[in-house]
């Protein structure tokens, strides 16, 4: 099996991977139009204040415009690159973002289902509100910070989701203590899982 993060088990089920909106690469692919609008209207201009051209000229400005059109090619292919390696990872057990740093540097953070309390959706103005995406604002209640994944599409939607998981999950794993972890317990008390962590299933989604 290919793990898809590091520390992936060998019985850990991926339920589903999300990539970020594609209204996120927007601001690349309209920072490599402004670079080529950019050179066309300097070509204009050149071309217009000089008449007479050498062939040292000319070779010289097929070179600059060679370098700035592969400077506006290469700002796309980042944004690109960018775009589609940054994912969230959903499985039966932990939530993975994975963010993708340039072109070789990336930076994992895991968040288990049970130390999830709650999520917030917070969703990015009207183009938000209408195109339906948003941050998820995910509260741990752990010694770890809160995490929060951006631009994700149907934001509401996957919150509930990942809730419902979390509830599923920590019924789950009420299931497998046996009759001898109660009798063993001190005082026939269940373990801290099913008395301390199934009250934080009782959370809602704030939106």
């Amino acid at each position: 099996m290919t793990k898809l993060f590091p520390n992936q088990k060998p019985d850990e089920t991926v339920l589903c991977i999300i990539r970020k909106h594609w209204f996120a690469y927007i601001p690349h692919l309209l920072l490599g139009f402004l670079v080529m609008a950019g050179l066309v209207s300097l070509l204009f201009g050149f071309y217009w204040y000089f008449t007479d051209f050498s062939s040292l000229t000319v070779a010289a400005s097929a070179v600059f415009t060679s370098m700035i059109l592969l400077a506006a090619l290469f700002l796309m292919l980042y944004g690109l690159v960018d775009h589609y390696l940054d994912i969230l990872v959903i499985t039966d057990e932990k939530l993975i973002d994975i963010k993708q740093n340039g072109l070789f540097g990336q930076e994992i953070n895991e968040i288990h289902l049970l130390d999830i309390e709650n999520i917030s959706v917070k969703l990015n103005g009207v183009l938000g509100v209408y195109l339906k995406f948003g941050s998820l604002e995910i509260r741990t209640g752990t010694e770890h910070e809160d995490f929060t994944i951006d631009m994700i599409p149907k934001a509401a939607k996957t919150a509930r989701y990942v809730m419902e998981l979390h509830t599923k999950y920590l019924k789950e794993q009420e299931q497998k203590i046996s009759i001898e972890d109660v009798i063993d317990s001190p005082n026939n008390k269940l373990p801290d899982l099913s008395e301390k962590k199934l009250a934080k299933s009782r959370k809602r989604i704030s939106i």
